[in-house]
């Protein structure tokens, strides 16, 4: 049925274009919306992101944000807007009920095929051209992206903000710190989850520099054993729902953002705020979309060769070993230490306080390493041909985020890893 949604975003007199989003990925959720924003826009039309929400706990799924699904929009709220979302988001639900059982019901169990097919609509073969050039593909324009959130939400916000105790005359730092919690992946994706005391002299700094730090995630496994009156744990002081709206005004209101490789990393970068990413391993990736992003990376172990990579050997490996959708068990992917998140967080509170965010020179030189890199896989020079970039169906999109990252690895980084 999901035909008849795609025949209306085909209409060039139907002024909205509609997309479905995966109901279970805060980050895809948000990154889809970007990318349908921007096809909008070139269409002339108005953008409507609907999802799945019919009998979650039936068909074995999880909706990833209800306020952001609920509440959230990009476009002006008209009563044609309300219609079409209601009617589409209903022969959705009807799709993906027959679809989901047939999947888990049959698919998976009789033939054991392990991969749900999720209806995409709205976004289908963005940037699937194959025979462009990397010459030719252009970096976005920007990364913002401005989400209307009704009012009522901000005066929720506040309120919470009161009852926690929190001085309004101090600046805000928020840290994400993916958790295993929420995924409920300990025990299969453990090195997405860094361990969070690493990060308890970065957050005591902030502290002793006057900051008030909020720890976002809807939950986590760990309570942080920090004690200050401006130190917010929150998914041990309010409950999901209200982190939820929640996380949207504190980085809204925010000076700048620590992050980890998780959807809400998404938040800092649309508002063009200061962002910290944190412990990341594939470099072929979204990691500093905005000019006053900064980004800390893992250490690689080689545990066939029994050593420490060179950061150019590593990224000298073919494209199979970078794909932000597998991990390879030959590797291990060391987390940063203490001392490191502490040292890149002082060089980046350095620029934050000068509000400079130049590039220094072997910045550039960094930078400039991975898109020759990327430009080599793109164009096939790779002698192991498995997995190899060219023959990604998105390989475009995948140049297009790299190539739009602005900022790069902290200074402190690459001096110690690059050579």
């Amino acid at each position: 049925m999901t035909f008849i949604i795609k025949f209306f975003n085909n209409l060039k007199q139907f002024p909205y274009l509609v997309i479905t989003v995966l109901p279970y990925s805060f980050g895809n959720t948000l990154e889809d919306i970007r990318l349908g924003q921007m096809v909008a826009k070139k269409k002339n039309k108005k953008l409507i992101f609907i999802t799945p929400t019919i009998f979650p706990k039936f068909l074995k799924y999880k909706i990833n944000s209800k306020f952001l699904i609920t509440n959230l929009t990009v476009t002006k709220i008209s009563i044609v807007y309300i219609l079409v979302k209601f009617v589409f988001t209903f022969i959705l639900n009807l799709d993906f009920l027959f679809s989901r059982i047939y999947f888990l019901y049959y698919k998976k169990k009789i033939k054991n095929i392990t991969d749900y097919d999720f209806p995409y609509i709205g976004l289908e073969n963005l940037y699937t051209n194959n025979e462009v050039s990397f010459e030719s593909i252009e970096k976005y324009d920007n990364f913002k992206l401005s989400f209307l959130i009704p009012k009522k939400f901000y005066t929720k916000s506040q309120n919470i903000l009161k009852k926690i105790n929190y001085n309004n005359n101090s600046k805000i730092v928020c840290i994400h710190v993916r958790d295993s919690s929420f995924h409920n992946d300990k025990n299969r994706r453990s090195y997405r989850n860094p361990t969070i005391e690493n990060y308890y002299d970065s957050i005591n700094y902030l502290l002793d520099k006057g900051y008030s730090v909020f720890r976002l995630g809807l939950v986590a496994e760990k309570k942080i054993q920090i004690f200050n009156k401006n130190f917010f744990d929150l998914p041990f002081l309010i409950t999901p729902d209200e982190i939820e709206f929640l996380q949207f005004y504190l980085v809204e209101n925010c000076q700048f953002f620590i992050a980890h490789e998780s959807g809400p990393q998404y938040l800092p970068w649309f508002q063009n705020k200061p962002t910290l990413y944190t412990n990341v391993f594939k470099f072929f990736y979204l990691t500093s979309p905005n000019i006053n992003c900064r980004y800390t990376f893992r250490k690689i172990f080689d545990k066939k060769e029994n050593k420490l990579l060179n950061l150019r050997e590593y990224l000298r490996l073919p494209y199979a070993y970078h794909d932000v959708n597998k991990y390879n068990d030959n590797f291990l992917f060391i987390e940063n230490t203490k001392e490191e998140l502490l040292n890149s967080l002082k060089e980046f509170e350095e620029h934050y306080i000068n509000k400079n965010w130049k590039l220094s020179n072997l910045q550039i030189e960094f930078n400039d390493f991975i898109k020759k890199r990327l430009k080599e896989m793109f164009i096939n020079k790779e002698k192991d041909q498995k997995n190899n970039l060219s023959n990604q169906n998105y390989k475009i999109l995948i140049v297009k985020n790299i190539i739009s990252n602005l900022g790069s690895a902290t200074q402190d980084m690459i001096k110690k890893n690059f050579y």
